[in-house]
Order: structure tokens, then C-alpha cells, then sequence
């Protein structure tokens, strides 16, 4: 496992920024997950699936958002070509991978399917909730 041992070292060097970045956004897909078992809790389809789906969900989520940022954060230290492509390289490894974790939650009898697909929906407009919102922060200052 040489590879992901280099992955982990490499997600390290992160800037605080981008850390801090990061467990803003997967808090905020927690959150929101969270939410959406409460409400599903109100109705007669909840059972254990759903708090175990968006789990499954929320943590393939936040690991796909984690490594964007680790993509994106190595893409800028390159020339515009190899930047280019090295983040079309990694998108269908992303892709994929969400593929992968959505199929789980919907085959496995174990997750709702529905629930597990929320948190990949949350994560654009939770970044986009937080950009507004820190925005707003900076240009009160």
C-alpha cells in the first residue's frame, strides 16, 4: 500500500486554509445529512438504513470533496498543460469512486439508496452556503 501511504503524506502538507476549508464542508454535509434522517425520521419509510446510508454517503462524500481539494491544491503548483490534465486524470477517479460508494447504498440492503445519494448532492451549495457567508464575514471587516 506504498500508494496510499504517499496519498496520506501528500493530504498532510495541506495549508491550514485548505484544512480548514475542508472540515467546514464536511461539517456542514454532517449537518445536513443529519437533518435529512430527522426528517425521514417523521415519516413511516425510516428505519436504520437511513442513519447508516447517510453515513455511507457523508463519508464517501466528504473523502471525494478531501481529495479535490488535494487535486486542485497540487494542480496549482504545476504549468497550465500538466495542471490541466492532471486534474482530468484524477475526475474519473473521483467519479468513480462516487459511483462506487452510491451503487454500495443502493444494492447493499444494509443503506437507504436515497439517503446515501444526498450528502454528493449537498456538497456544492454547502460550498457555495460558506463561500456567502465568509465573504459577507471578510468585506465586514
Amino acid at each position: 500500500m506504498p500508494g496510499i501511504n504517499k496519498l496520506i503524506k501528500g493530504m498532510m502538507t495541506l495549508n491550514n486554509e485548505i484544512r480548514v476549508n475542508i472540515l467546514k464542508v464536511t461539517a456542514c454535509i454532517f449537518i445536513l445529512s443529519a437533518l435529512a434522517v430527522i426528517i425521514l425520521a417523521f415519516t413511516p419509510y425510516f428505519d436504520y438504513t437511513a442513519i447508516t446510508g447517510a453515513l455511507l454517503g457523508w463519508v464517501g462524500a466528504s473523502l471525494n470533496f478531501t481529495f479535490l481539494a488535494f487535486v486542485v491544491s497540487k494542480a496549482v503548483e504545476k504549468d497550465e498543460k500538466n495542471a490541466r490534465s492532471y486534474v482530468q486524470a484524477t475526475y474519473t477517479a473521483r467519479l468513480l469512486f462516487m459511483a462506487v460508494v452510491i451503487v454500495i447504498g443502493i444494492k447493499l440492503p444494509y443503506f437507504n439508496g436515497y439517503v446515501t445519494i444526498l450528502p454528493f448532492i449537498f456538497v456544492r451549495p454547502v460550498i457555495t452556503l460558506i463561500n456567502l457567508i465568509f465573504k459577507k464575514k471578510d468585506t465586514d471587516k
